[in-house]
């Protein structure tokens, strides 16, 4: 919108098509067991994730446009019973290397980027679950928040060398404090299975309607 031009227009248009012609892709959550009441979730313990799963992802430097400045993009999803309830994409918003840098920037490291996405999705997913307290709603602490990337896992799970993160460790205080309050309990996951990957970078066809058949439904006629 800064800088409109006609490849944007272009981009508006495709769109806007694909929503015209994907209308019949809802949302829908599954019902409920009438046993499974919400004080049997309360009593399955802390360690219980009541429905919810958690996945975050990041693009690292994946968009060539020169407004982007190699920024990673990143994403993140919350499903309970398979449903999404929140879910965003977002371009890193950091001076990774240094802070003298004054501006956000590209990093030469995927693990970093995905340490941040990781951050990022986890103030998200906090959020909610002060929404999700107000309504007596179960919500799973620590936060089984799953990744494909194993640098990222590695730093969150605390069992990395020091060197292999050192500008993560020595500058991004709140990322340690992450980490350290076991506010996220880091799970591997495959990348094809990983869903916030839709929220991170034009896929090709079939891995898009592959990742969007795992969080949407087609309305039957």
């Amino acid at each position: 919108m800064a800088r409109p031009n006609y490849s944007a227009y272009n981009a508006l248009i495709r769109g806007l098509q694909y929503l015209h012609w994907s209308q019949d892709w809802v949302l829908c959550s599954k019902l409920r067991d009438d046993d499974l009441s919400i004080q049997k979730l309360f009593e399955q313990g802390k360690d219980a994730d009541f429905g919810w799963s958690f996945y975050c992802d990041s693009d690292f430097a994946g968009n060539a446009e020169s407004q982007n400045k190699r920024r990673s993009q990143n994403g993140f999803i919350a499903l309970i019973d398979g449903t999404p309830v929140v879910w965003g994409s977002k371009v890193s918003s950091v001076a990774f290397a240094h802070p003298e840098i004054g501006e956000s920037h590209a990093d030469i490291s995927s693990g970093a980027a995905e340490v941040y996405s990781a951050a990022n999705a986890t103030f998200e997913f906090l959020h909610h679950s002060y929404c999700s307290e107000e309504a007596n709603i179960p919500f799973p602490m620590p936060m089984k928040l799953q990744m494909d990337n194993a640098t990222a896992e590695s730093f969150a799970n605390n069992s990395c060398f020091k060197t292999k993160s050192k500008h993560i460790d020595a500058r991004q205080h709140w990322v340690k404090t992450l980490r350290d309050k076991n506010i996220i309990l880091p799970t591997h996951v495959d990348t094809k299975l990983n869903v916030a990957d839709i929220f991170t970078k034009i896929l090709d066809v079939k891995t898009f309607k592959n990742l969007r058949s795992m969080i949407m439904v087609e309305k039957p006629n």
